[in-house]
C-alpha cells in the first residue's frame, strides 16, 4: 500500500509555507499549521468565509470542486488555488499571493505541482506507470518544481541541457498524458543549451506543456521540438488540439493576475521570467490545426571548460544515500533535494569515487553479501572525511572506531535526518572553502 499522498502533501505544504484548506462538499476543514492558527476547526462552507474574515465565493469553489481539475478561485482580494485530492479538493493559499505577479505565478506553480503530487500518487497505488519508483521519481519532480516556484527568479547566469529539462518535464507530466492516452514525440538534439537558469527553462516547458495536455482530448498528439537559429534556440511545442480562441490571443501572455483565469497567470508569469533572461514566448498563428507555442532563448555557444580545482562559493552540498528499500530510498531523495542537497543514491555499494560527497547516510541491514557497518568502515579506510550517518531499525553499534557517527532509528521523520546531515556538513563546507 503506497501511503505516501496525504502525508506527503501535508508535509510540503508546512515546509513551503503555504495556507491549505481541504472542502469535501460541506466543510472546509484547516490541512497543516498555518490554516489551522486561522480556521481551528472545520465549518460549513457557508460560514467558512466569516470565521477566516476573508471574502470565499461558495458558487466558484462548487464550481471548482466538481470539475476536478486545478484552477483558480477568488479568496478575499486575491486567490486561492483548487486541486483535486481524492474524494475532497485543497484550497491553497500563498500568504503573500496578492503582493506581485512573481507571487501570483508562485502560488500557480506551486499548486499545480502539488496537484502532480497527488497524480503520481494515485498511479503508485493502482500500480501503474511502473509501479512505486516511477511514482516517486514523479513526485520528485514535483517536490523539486513545488520549490523552484517558491525560490523566485534566479540572478546566477547559468547554462542549461535543453533535452535534460524536456526529458524531466515530460517525465514529471507522465500521469496527465496517460490520463488521455496522448501521443508525445520530442525531436530535441542532445548537447543543445541556452544560456538561462534550469528554472526559467523548467517553468516555461513546464506551463506550455500542460497546458497542451488539458486541452488535448483522447488520442490527440502533442510533439516537442527544439533547434539553433542564429544565436538564438527555439524551442516548440505543438499540438493538434482546439487551438487556442482568437479572443483570447491578444492578451495571452499579458494578463495580470485575476480569479478565475489560471491559465492567463501561467502564460504571463512565463512571458515575463523568460524576458529577464533575454528570452521570449509566442503562438504560432499560423500553426493548424492545434496550438503551436514557442519559446525563444539565447543560445549557449560550446567553449571549453577548465577543472580549475577551485570549489564554487555556490556550491550544493552532496550526499550519498545507501538504502536497498526502494521506496523509503525514493523519498529520502526527495526530501534531501526538498532541502538543496544534492544526491546520489545506491542500493547496496559504495561508487568508485568517494571524495565527491560531503557526507554519507547508510543503512545498516541491506540485502546481500554486505552491510551498512562494512560500507561504513570501507569509507572511512579509503580516506572519506565527511561525516557518516547510519540507519536502522535496530539499537547503534557499538564498535570502537564508531566514534563521530550519526545514528538515526527508523521509523524517522526525513526531514529530521535531512536536517541533521546538513548541520553536520557546514563545518566540512567551512573548512574546505578556508573559513
Amino acid at each position: 500500500m503506497f501511503s505516501l499522498e496525504w502525508q506527503t502533501l501535508r508535509w510540503l505544504i508546512d515546509e513551503l509555507g503555504l495556507v491549505a484548506f481541504s472542502y469535501d462538499h460541506v466543510h472546509v476543514s484547516p490541512f497543516g499549521r498555518a490554516a489551522e492558527r486561522l480556521l481551528p476547526r472545520p465549518r460549513p462552507l457557508e460560514t467558512a468565509g466569516a470565521a477566516l474574515h476573508v471574502a470565499i465565493q461558495p458558487e466558484a469553489l462548487l464550481r471548482a470542486h466538481r470539475e476536478r481539475r486545478t484552477q483558480a478561485v477568488a479568496f478575499g482580494e486575491g486567490k486561492a488555488y483548487v486541486v483535486p485530492a481524492g474524494e475532497a479538493s485543497l484550497l491553497i493559499v500563498h500568504p503573500h499571493e496578492a503582493e506581485s505577479m512573481q507571487r501570483a505565478m508562485a502560488a500557480h506553480d506551486t499548486s499545480h505541482a502539488l496537484g502532480l503530487v497527488l497524480a503520481w500518487s494515485r498511479l503508485a497505488e493502482t500500480g501503474g506507470s511502473g509501479g512505486v519508483k516511477t511514482a516517486m521519481e514523479g513526485i520528485r519532480g514535483a517536490v523539486e518544481a513545488a520549490r523552484m516556484a517558491l525560490e523566485g527568479m534566479p540572478s546566477s547566469r547559468e547554462v542549461t541541457s535543453v533535452r535534460e529539462v524536456v526529458d524531466e518535464v515530460l517525465q514529471l507530466l507522465e500521469p496527465l498524458a496517460a490520463q488521455r492516452t496522448l501521443r508525445v514525440d520530442v525531436k530535441v538534439p542532445e548537447g543543445l543549451e541556452v544560456r538561462a537558469p534550469r528554472a526559467v527553462v523548467y517553468r516555461a516547458l513546464w506551463n506550455v506543456v500542460e497546458n497542451a495536455y488539458t486541452a488535448l482530448g483522447v488520442g490527440q498528439s502533442v510533439e516537442v521540438s527544439a533547434r539553433r537559429k542564429g544565436e538564438r534556440v527555439e524551442i516548440r511545442v505543438a499540438d493538434d488540439g482546439p487551438g487556442v480562441p482568437e479572443k483570447l490571443v491578444p492578451t495571452l501572455f499579458t494578463k495580470r493576475p485575476r480569479a478565475g483565469l489560471s491559465r492567463g497567470i501561467g502564460l504571463s508569469g512565463v512571458a515575463e521570467s523568460l524576458a529577464a533572461v533575454g528570452g521570449a514566448i509566442r503562438l504560432d498563428t499560423a500553426h493548424r490545426p492545434g496550438a503551436c507555442f514557442v519559446i525563444e532563448l539565447p543560445h549557449e555557444a560550446k567553449v571549453e571548460r577548465n577543472r580549475s580545482g577551485v570549489r564554487k562559493l555556490d556550491f550544493a552540498p552532496r550526499v550519498l544515500v545507501v538504502e536497498d528499500d526502494a521506496a523509503l530510498r525514493d523519498l529520502l531523495v526527495a526530501t534531501f533535494e526538498l532541502e538543496g542537497i544534492v544526491v546520489e543514491a545506491r542500493r547496496d555499494s559504495l561508487p568508485d569515487e568517494i571524495q565527491r560527497f560531503d557526507a554519507a547516510l547508510v543503512d545498516l541491514r541491506l540485502d546481500g553479501e554486505g552491510d551498512g557497518l562494512s560500507l561504513a568502515e570501507e569509507l572511512r579506510n579509503r580516506g572519506f572525511a565527511g561525516p557518516i550517518h547510519l540507519m536502522s531499525g535496530g539499537e547503534p553499534p557499538h564498535e570502537t572506531w564508531s566514534e563521530g557517527l550519526h545514528f538515526h532509528r527508523k521509523p524517522f521523520d526525513p526531514t529530521a535526518v535531512a536536517a541533521a546531515v546538513a548541520h553536520s556538513i557546514r563545518p566540512v563546507v567551512a573548512a574546505s572553502m578556508g573559513a
